[in-house]
């Protein structure tokens, strides 16, 4: 099984970008803290409906989880041989309003919904 799941913001809105066929696409930089003050920035692309969806939605320090697969890309440049692991979304949320719900509840354990244990 392939999937890779990331909660954490945009650095930036989302970069709409088309292929040479017409197909539409974004990449997104999402900030994903590790905790201990450590952070991940990851690119994430978005193809078809959900580059629309995403670039339509998201704005920078927007909150999201999204749900994604790695996909290894290989490419000739310069007559060489490369390759990247790309993280290509297959879902997407934004978390709205969760900075409030936090601020307001006073203790973490008031919080409605999952506890997750680290």
């Amino acid at each position: 099984m392939n999937v890779t799941c990331l909660v954490g913001r945009a650095t930036a809105e989302p970069k709409a970008r088309e292929t040479a066929g017409g197909t539409k696409y974004a990449t997104l930089r999402l900030a994903v803290p590790r905790g201990r003050g450590e952070t991940d920035f990851f690119t994430v692309e978005f193809w078809g409906k959900l580059a629309t969806v995403a670039h339509a939605h998201v704005s920078k320090g927007t909150i999201l989880t999204v749900r994604c697969e790695l996909r290894q890309q290989t490419w000739q440049a310069a007559g060489e041989r490369r390759e990247r692991l790309a993280l290509v979304a297959r879902s997407l949320g934004v978390v709205r309003g969760i900075i409030d719900d936090i601020a307001d509840a006073g203790d973490e354990n008031d919080l409605p919904g999952e506890h997750i244990a680290a």
